[in-house]
């Protein structure tokens, strides 16, 4: 018998895959220190045009992931305790396909005040830069408050961005003085704790 081979038609079939938005992280606008001590970091919430967030994630250089933050809109996040001493910060987000990509924003250190009485009628004051250069948006001048009397706070001084200490000449006689470091943002001030 005869058998016809049949003809095999072959098919082309185009499949477009798309990659969902990756989120980029938001930088920190600034990192706050209050009066109790407690450090706040500061930054814009992200858009999410495909539904891809998942989570913002806040780390510390020193001591690791600190906290993650599934609400989109947030945009603060409060360390208890946390300027009382110098850490580094950055934020991460995570989205993507099944939250598979992470990016990170670059890292913003709090402004860590130390102010020391060496007793020869002076006030020694110390401080380290949130960031190793002036950013986009920063005043290039520190702001040097002190409260004197008990609740009452003035613009004293100011020094250049990068210079990291005062010497403050004490000119009033048995009296309890605090002092703060403030740098302007366009967004919001980075605040050092209060010391004195």
């Amino acid at each position: 018998d005869y058998c016809p081979v049949p003809k095999v038609r072959y098919a082309t079939i185009t499949v477009n895959v798309e990659n969902l938005t990756v989120i980029q992280a938001p930088q920190i606008n600034c990192i706050q220190t209050d009066a109790t001590g407690d450090l706040t970091i500061n930054w814009n919430s992200v858009s999410d045009p495909d539904g891809t967030f998942v989570e913002y994630e806040v780390h510390s250089v020193q001591s690791g992931l600190i906290g993650t933050i599934p609400t989109i809109a947030t945009n603060s996040y409060t360390v208890p305790g946390g300027g009382a001493s110098s850490e580094d910060y950055f934020l991460s987000v995570v989205s993507g396909c099944a939250g598979n990509a992470t990016r990170y924003s670059d890292t913003i250190a709090n402004i860590f005040l130390d102010v020391n009485n060496p007793t020869n009628g002076t006030a020694v004051l110390q401080w380290n830069d949130p960031t190793s250069s002036l950013q986009t948006g920063m005043n290039d001048y520190y702001h040097i408050y002190r409260e004197y009397p008990v609740g009452v706070w003035s613009l004293y001084d100011s020094v250049p961005f990068g210079v990291h200490n005062y010497i403050d000449t004490i000119d009033i006689c048995s009296a309890d003085l605090n002092y703060q470091i403030v740098l302007e943002d366009q967004s919001c001030a980075h605040t050092s704790n209060i010391d004195g």
